[in-house]
């Protein structure tokens, strides 16, 4: 059930905390700002969990445990749901059992407005280059232009402390090599799947008997490679390419991996790269170098050869980077490796994980400030390109923000 359709509902002209974005950090921030006693609305494009919902089928590699606070655990089992700490929910069970029930509580329904998009950020009457380093430039409130997305109405929120958390899963990477299109590769747009596919339930139709081309070298795409290769042994004439940059063509090793879905699926994986059957064509240490109307040309990094393959359907993960474009007339310190934050991904960077998530440290609450006062970017943008965000870390994030680093709103007695 959509939180904003019964009615035409927009957000406040007013508010104390904005939040732009109503997946799992959102959420978590809005409840937190409610908790503190501070006026919130929360404006998301989509639908709560929107990011969520495009993976919905695939299981969480990390138990419940780790991706609920204790504020959210109380209000979604007050609505009637049991949150198994070691159970592995799916995106699609994450999002009716935990997010969904949330914003619809009386904490939030009234705050939450759902099919609102954020077009831009600024402040009232104050440019991207004045006041650098003066602290009054905190004394205008931001002033965020928003559209409706079914009618395309528009309207302006000011507020006194905003929070992005609007994601990445809207601005997927692109597959050419570098990191830019290649050639072909924006008018093949209707063929290339940037989100994790479901080829055995929703998406069959769609690749049954047919070449798919996987492009990626992480856990998106090995899920991906798994789960066609399964559709491959249950119909006829559904063949897959991999297309992997790492030479070795596996994903890496993780001495006593805590987190058994994840050692199941890699040990899986990197069996199918090793023995391929013979419906799946491995291709190590290679990148897009162009797509035609119906083939894709990937280029050995090695030895410079190219290989054309034809094929029917393109599933590119190759990773997700933030829109700096909706924050660009604020003072944000973006980091020029990650397009995270500066201080946060200065943090990340400097820690030697071995590829392993839940080996990352929570970074200080300090690398959250902005030189823009007032202005936080948590979740998954938070990290910008740094693929080892977890839903904890968000929560994290949210706790340091309303305990450290927001002031308690003032009440009149």
């Amino acid at each position: 059930m959509s939180l904003a359709r019964t009615e035409k509902r927009v957000p406040p002209p007013v508010t104390e905390v904005l939040i732009l974005g109503g997946g799992p950090a959102g959420i978590e921030a809005a409840l937190a700002a409610r908790d503190q006693g501070f006026e919130v609305a929360l404006i998301e494009a989509g639908r709560v969990g929107a990011g969520l919902r495009r993976w919905g089928h695939v299981r969480l590699f990390s138990p419940w445990r780790y991706n609920v606070s204790t504020r959210g655990r109380r209000i979604a089992e007050a609505s009637g749901r049991a949150i198994d700490d070691d159970a592995l929910a799916t995106g699609a069970e994450f999002v009716a059992d935990y997010l969904e029930p949330i914003a619809r509580s009386d904490a939030l329904a009234d705050a939450v407005f759902e099919g609102v998009r954020a077009v831009s950020a600024t402040r009232r009457d104050v440019l991207k280059g004045d006041m650098i380093g003066d602290s009054r430039r905190g004394d205008p409130p931001f002033r965020v232009l928003w559209e409706s997305i079914d009618d395309a109405d528009e309207g302006v929120t000011e507020c006194r402390y905003l929070i992005d958390a609007s994601g990445v899963y809207d601005h997927p990477n692109w597959t050419g090599t570098g990191g830019a299109p290649a050639p072909g590769e924006r008018s093949a747009d209707e063929w290339i799947r940037r989100h994790i596919p479901d080829p055995l339930e929703r998406d069959r139709d769609r690749y049954r008997g047919k070449k798919v081309l996987v492009v990626g070298a992480g856990y998106s795409a090995a899920t991906a490679v798994r789960d066609l290769t399964q559709l491959a042994r249950e119909t006829t004439r559904t063949f897959i390419d991999w297309s992997i940059r790492s030479a070795d063509g596996r994903l890496p090793d993780l001495t006593d991996d805590p987190l058994p879905e994840r050692k199941a699926l890699r040990d899986e994986v990197n069996e199918l790269a090793n023995h391929p059957p013979p419906f799946l064509r491995v291709w190590p240490g290679t990148v897009v170098e162009a797509f035609g109307a119906d083939e894709v040309i990937l280029r050995d990094l090695a030895t410079d050869r190219q290989e054309r393959l034809f094929v029917d359907e393109v599933v590119s993960l190759t990773g997700y980077r933030p829109d700096r474009e909706l924050l660009s007339e604020l003072q944000v310190h973006h980091c020029y490796a990650t397009d995270g934050l500066m201080k946060l991904s200065a943090s990340l960077l400097s820690q030697n994980t071995g590829g392993d998530c839940l080996a990352v440290e929570s970074a200080p609450s300090e690398t959250l400030r902005n030189p823009e006062p007032g202005l936080f970017v948590i979740g998954s943008k938070s990290y910008g390109r740094f693929s080892q965000y977890l839903l904890r870390s968000g929560i994290e994030q949210v706790e340091s923000i309303f305990s450290e680093l927001l002031p308690r709103p003032r009440r009149c007695p």
